[in-house]
């Protein structure tokens, strides 16, 4: 689909996305479409980022130096972009998410929250966990993504990445993928 604009209101392009798109074509196609802020994730280094919305830093409690003796950092990226699959997250992958930050963006399939994998040599294994702020009052509190849910998913994926002898999800992925991998 390929759009072309010669004028339009701002009032113009939201009944077009609201009416048009939201309504009839999104049903018509089991679509769902949600707003999404242009800074997703309010990074302490960016000027224009507004502080109060600083994300949620998470550390996957895994042995990094294994991955480093080897000179395997693209496995370590694999494992981690996988757990967020599980948890229903998906890829942006498009140039202006990579470009804009120092890791790889994600959005959760129900457009709420989002999480940034960081690419750094000093945080090879935490995540930066958003909330998506411009889900209208309806929508939060619908049966699509209310409150209750995204607060769910934040404590559980903690609770994944803490691992440890209380939730042994975590290592039995690892066990699990390492076997996989030979």
């Amino acid at each position: 689909m390929h759009i072309e604009w010669l004028i339009a209101t701002g009032q113009t392009v939201a009944d077009l996305v609201s009416h048009t798109w939201c309504r009839r074509t999104s049903s018509q196609y089991g679509l769902h479409l949600v707003p999404v802020p242009e800074d997703v994730f309010a990074l302490p280094s960016d000027v224009h980022s507004s502080p109060l919305r600083c994300p949620i830093r998470i550390h996957l409690s895994i042995d990094v130096d294994r991955f480093r003796r080897t000179n395997d950092t693209q496995l370590l990226d694999h494992i981690r972009a996988d757990i967020l699959h599980r948890f229903g997250f998906i890829d942006l992958d498009c140039d202006r998410h990579h470009s804009t930050t120092n890791g790889r963006q994600f959005v959760h399939l129900s457009g709420g929250m989002f999480v940034l994998m960081l690419c750094d040599a000093n945080d090879d294994t935490d995540y930066l966990w958003s909330w998506n702020h411009m889900l209208t009052h309806r929508y939060r509190f619908s049966t699509q993504c209310p409150e209750s849910f995204q607060d769910g998913m934040l404590a559980d994926f903690r609770k994944y990445c803490a691992g440890g002898s209380d939730d042994r999800r975590l290592d039995d992925f690892l066990q699990s993928f390492v076997v996989d991998q030979q």
